[in-house]
């Protein structure tokens, strides 16, 4: 079991451009919009045409390239909140929210009626209806907000440069001032956004309605949602020939890959890699009040499990990476799944819960370098009784991925679930043990029951808070985490809600951020929330 050899699967992994692990990340945004694969790879495409039509130049074609792939790597900032306000499946209401003019207050009611609070009782979903019409904009100003901060936030740790985060903190505003979050006008908005912006649609409506609905859509929109410019450039090279043959083959991955503006994309070197998993990890437990910290929590057990087999640092370092990215095919799932009791989710919200494994290997297909942890990642939930998520063979079971269920488990149950609070960590090893050679490894959980039973080596002195928080704003960060709002932290902490506001801001103009997610996420980036 100690040879590194096992830690894995057997075939070689291969480099692994910035680009390509770009695109990874990529199809996790697809899927946690709930669009079809490769959406944001085809607006890509259909940017960096109308970009070359423009005459753009390099840098702003290659900002457009970044940002097309980037721009829903914020997506799952607001997802709670919007399964919350809909009471419901929120991808589907998001994904039909696209079909929606968000400039046309008819569009929006219509999709108001359809879709907020639609499985609440009739008196209930009268006043979801009526909050909605009072407070829908605040709303979603506060979810777009946060998706634009995530994602520059996320464009900044893969160093992208300045103007790449620019454009992505303006993805969602329209040329007539009616976008979100700022509401910006016209040429106030960098031209890359307003390329993408309007792609993004094309992209939606070809799928739609094929390449005549793409049209349409633009002719309709040209001067109010969509620069008329872009509209019209988009006219011209949707009419060439080939233009959209390469949208109506199986994977346009290649294609777009091979269109990157710029100097040719070089390998990417570990740190790119590890920066990646850390995205991913950051990604999906955003997901959900319950998952904040959960990947970075479960990667560290990992590698002090790998650490005491005596595994090679290189093995570690595979190691580390596929547990913070085990849960990633979670972005797949509703939150409204997620955080529904396990007794109360149907049978198809269990078969979507036992396929993140797999959709996590989808995700990470375009990145050859990842190959190794994304065979960790699909076989996380395997057993040594075959009655895993997938049912594989005991044997074929990376000993990575072996270890990685033991230390998810773990920390599963020493920290509060829906439905269930956090047990003592005693209490939890006792557990493991029962499960060994049943739903867990034996020998990892001797192995875990010895790591954590180790007695601590005497720490240094405690490093400094980041950002010269105090102890008492990391602790209003930690239930902010848990999904407390003012009030609720105001009450946790037997303190006025003018307190708990004034706290809030003191932290907020610390770190940077203008929204609970900023925050949130600055937490879960400096283990605050272990």
């Amino acid at each position: 079991m100690t040879e590194s050899t096992a830690l894995g699967s057997r075939a070689a992994s291969g480099a692994s451009t910035t680009a390509e692990l770009v695109a990874a990340l990529s199809l996790a945004g697809d899927m946690g919009i709930g669009l079809p694969l490769e959406h944001c790879l085809r607006t890509c495409y259909i940017s960096l045409h109308i970009a070359a039509r423009l005459g753009l130049d390099a840098d702003t074609r290659e900002d457009v390239f970044w940002a097309a792939l980037l721009k829903d790597s914020g997506c799952t900032s607001f997802t709670t909140q919007i399964a919350a306000f809909v009471n419901g499946d929120e991808m589907e209401a998001r994904r039909q929210f696209l079909y929606a003019d968000a400039g046309k207050v008819r569009d929006v009611m219509e999709w108001a009626l359809a879709y907020v609070g639609a499985r609440s009782a009739p008196l209930a979903r009268a006043g979801q209806l009526m909050d909605f019409m009072a407070n829908g904009r605040d709303f979603f100003h506060e979810g777009f907000q946060s998706a634009v901060e995530v994602a520059q936030r996320i464009a900044t740790r893969l160093e992208m440069r300045p103007s790449v985060c620019q454009v992505l903190g303006t993805i969602f505003e329209r040329w007539d001032g009616k976008g979100l979050p700022r509401g910006l006008r016209g040429e106030a908005i960098p031209i890359a956004a307003r390329v993408v912006y309007a792609s993004t649609y094309f992209d939606v409506f070809s799928r739609l309605g094929g390449p005549d609905a793409a049209r349409k859509v633009g002719l309709a929109r040209r001067g109010t949602a969509f620069d008329g410019a872009i509209v019209d450039a988009f006219l011209h090279v949707a009419a060439l020939p080939g233009f959209w043959g390469p949208l109506e083959g199986e994977s346009i991955l290649e294609t777009v890959l091979a269109l990157k503006p710029g100097k040719p994309a070089a390998p990417a070197e570990e740190p790119a890699l590890d920066a990646m998993a850390l995205a991913f990890a950051d990604f999906v437990d955003m997901k959900s009040h319950y998952l904040a910290g959960h990947s970075r929590r479960v990667a560290g057990l990992a590698c002090g499990l790998g650490r005491r087999l005596k595994l090679p640092a290189a093995e570690v370092a595979v190691l580390n990476r596929a547990a913070l990215m085990h849960d990633a095919g979670f972005v797949a799932v509703p939150s409204f799944t997620v955080n529904r009791r396990p007794e109360e989710r149907s049978r198809p919200d269990q078969d979507a819960i036992r396929l993140h494994p797999q959709y996590a290997e989808t995700m990470l297909r375009p990145a050859p370098a990842l190959a190794r942890e994304k065979a960790m990642v699909g076989s996380h939930h395997e057993r040594p009784d075959g009655a895993g998520y997938r049912g594989l063979g005991w044997d074929d079971v990376p000993l990575g991925a072996r270890i990685i269920a033991a230390a998810d488990q773990f920390d599963e149950l020493t920290h509060d679930q829906l439905g269930m609070l956090a047990i003592e960590p005693e209490a939890a090893l006792t557990y493991l043990r029962r499960e060994a050679g049943t739903s867990l490894d034996p020998d990892i959980v001797r192995l875990l029951v010895d790591e954590l039973g180790a007695p601590s080596t005497p720490s240094a002195a405690r490093a400094p808070l980041p950002a010269g928080l105090t102890d008492r704003e990391v602790e209003v960060l930690r239930l902010l985490s848990r999904g407390m709002n003012r009030r609720e932290v105001a009450k946790a902490l037997v303190i006025s809600d003018a307190t708990a506001r004034h706290h809030l801001e003191h932290i907020y103009d610390k770190i940077g951020v203008t929204t609970r997610v900023g925050a949130v996420l600055f937490a879960m980036e400096h283990d605050l929330l272990a």
